[in-house]
């Protein structure tokens, strides 16, 4: 994949700055999706007379309206996305001083139902878009199903959560109300875990835009919208798994960290 995009004289705060962009997104999956949408935009920018600098929110507009009519409504939405994080970080960094693509609407993803289970045949399908997506995105997609975690308790989770206990491996996290709970999981996911953790200086298994903050909730949102689900939806599959296995609800209640079986 080209960190370097290949377009004739593009405004200089794009040139500058691209690369560097893209580098700075943790899935090389992203990476791709990202430069090729950046590449296709300024392309655009060329094509138009548009200096994407100074881009008006009506051309902003137009373009979205451009990337709708060649591409399905989850495909443009990345292309928007890709848009909307590279003019916040020049604005964050100081080289614009005003992001236009952060009031420009995303196209529509169609929705999910919070609470709809996944059949095994769409978790297999869901577990190989994370793959192909990247190493991280896999990992999420499986603590949140597997270990029945909450996103922001994936997002928050620091690299020594990981211990061993007598019967096998745990991982170590706070829940709701701050309290400390360890969650059983397999062999195999402890072994992900600690070989995704070595990958990192950071005191964080998913670290954000710098080592020392960790992923926003809102940023594993984004993670399985481009899946098309909600994160919720894995707890809940994980939950009707159980049941439909005959495990106690008892035992399920417990692994879900709810308080209450009617919940």
């Amino acid at each position: 994949m080209r960190n370097e995009l290949a377009v004739q004289n593009p405004a200089p705060v794009l040139q500058d700055h691209v690369s560097g962009f893209l580098r700075n997104q943790v899935s090389v999956n992203t990476q791709g999706t990202y430069g090729r949408a950046l590449e296709r935009y300024l392309t655009w920018c060329r094509e138009q007379g548009t200096d994407p600098a100074r881009i008006t929110l009506e051309q902003a507009v137009d373009y979205r309206a451009d990337v709708q009519a060649h591409f399905a409504d989850s495909s443009a939405a990345l292309h928007v996305s890709a848009l909307k994080s590279f003019y916040k970080l020049l604005k964050e960094i100081g080289i614009l001083h005003l992001n236009i693509w952060a009031a420009v609407k995303a196209p529509g993803v169609p929705k999910t139902s919070q609470t709809e289970s996944l059949d095994q045949d769409q978790l297999r399908s869901l577990y190989a878009k994370a793959e192909k997506s990247g190493q991280r995105d896999l990992l999420i997609v499986r603590l949140l199903y597997e270990a029945a975690m909450r996103r922001e308790e994936v997002a928050a989770m620091p690299k020594d959560a990981l211990t061993h206990v007598p019967d096998g491996w745990a991982l170590l996290i706070q829940g709701k109300g701050d309290k400390d709970v360890k969650v059983g999981i397999t062999d195999e996911l402890a072994h992900a875990i600690a070989a995704w953790a070595k990958k990192t200086d950071s005191q964080w298994l998913f670290p954000g835009r710098t080592p020392d903050k960790h992923l926003d909730k809102r940023q594993i949102n984004n993670i399985l919208e481009r899946f098309g689900i909600h994160p919720h939806q894995l707890r809940h599959s994980f939950v009707t798994a159980g049941l439909k296995q005959g495990i106690p609800i008892q035992d399920i209640s417990r692994a879900v960290r709810h308080e209450s079986i009617q919940t």
